[in-house]
């Protein structure tokens, strides 16, 4: 059998109608929902006639809610499942990016994280292919600037949404005394995801963000890290910026270091994903650059411990 066929079994059914296994089997016993058999006797369930079972019957399924794209999405949640393989999740969410089908993927990332995928792996493994491709593609003349920006402000929207909606299931929870961290993109920076998606792993990971979006002064990096005591400050950079332009912000803020007001200090973001042996010597005692969101998600809740 093709691994990418839409057929589920008793155990898959009765998760996507949200029922116990045994109603499967009564159902298929009554000819209320139709089964192929496999060689070896085991009942296999398509997955149209399931949801349209669901509707027929007025059943909740989540499935339901991505009407024509339902058994693409359970084929690559079981691929994801079983392999650990995006890739079906990857071309979804390209799509709907492109078809300014936000809520398909707000509703898509949440499951996946409910499903204890780690966050920073989906955004990693799905979210950063995805605009990889985006980039990709424009860069290929597959599409248009238009398109590119509508993408990329589509992703935003997803981004901003999912915080809020993080919040609501209790995975990133305000509160009191915890560590603080200023985060925002370099001056001159237009491209604000890689920030967005950072915002989401620090808060998940229990700390508290003070965002400043675009284009910010290095200056007030500082400012703002003394005016709330963070505990760390982190930059966002994008291409064509590169390892001079993050020295040059390194050199600016050691230079008016304050020892009273101590912090570590990250960059991460396309613009340092191809600098190697990055080291650099002053008065903050710890600099790093991140290419991954699980690098930096291990690191921030090593160094919040």
């Amino acid at each position: 059998m093709n691994d990418f066929t839409p057929l589920a079994t008793t155990r898959q059914a009765a998760e996507i109608l949200g029922v116990h296994e045994s109603s499967i089997k009564r159902w298929n016993t009554s000819k209320q929902l139709n089964a192929q058999q496999t060689s070896g006797g085991h009942r296999r369930f398509s997955i149209t006639e399931i949801l349209d079972f669901a509707k027929k019957n007025r059943l909740d399924s989540p499935l339901l809610f991505y009407g024509s794209y339902a058994e693409r999405v359970w084929t690559g949640i079981e691929e994801l499942r079983k392999k650990n393989d995006y890739t079906i999740l990857i071309q979804l969410v390209y799509e709907w990016i492109l078809d300014d089908r936000t809520t398909f993927v707000s509703r898509l990332l949440i499951h996946v994280v409910r499903k204890e995928y780690p966050l920073e792996d989906v955004i990693d493994n799905l979210l950063a292919e995805v605009l990889y491709q985006v980039g990709e593609n424009y860069m290929k003349g597959m599409l248009a600037i238009g398109d590119e920006h509508r993408a990329t402000h589509s992703l935003r929207d997803v981004l901003i949404h999912l915080k809020e909606q993080l919040r609501e299931l209790g995975y990133a929870r305000p509160a009191r005394n915890r560590p603080i961290t200023i985060l925002g993109c370099g001056r001159e920076e237009k491209h604000e995801l890689g920030a967005l998606m950072a915002r989401l792993v620090l808060e998940v990971q229990g700390w508290t963000v003070v965002y400043l979006g675009l284009d910010v002064p290095t200056e007030e990096f500082a400012k703002q890290q003394a005016q709330h005591e963070a505990a760390l400050v982190c930059i966002s950079m994008m291409p064509p910026r590169g390892e001079r332009d993050v020295h040059h912000i390194f050199n600016l803020l050691d230079r008016v270091y304050d020892r009273r007001h101590p912090y570590r200090l990250a960059f991460g973001g396309g613009a340092v994903s191809d600098i190697e042996n990055f080291k650099v010597h002053g008065s903050i005692p710890e600099v790093r650059i991140f290419r991954t969101m699980k690098e930096f998600s291990y690191w921030i809740q090593k160094i919040a411990d």
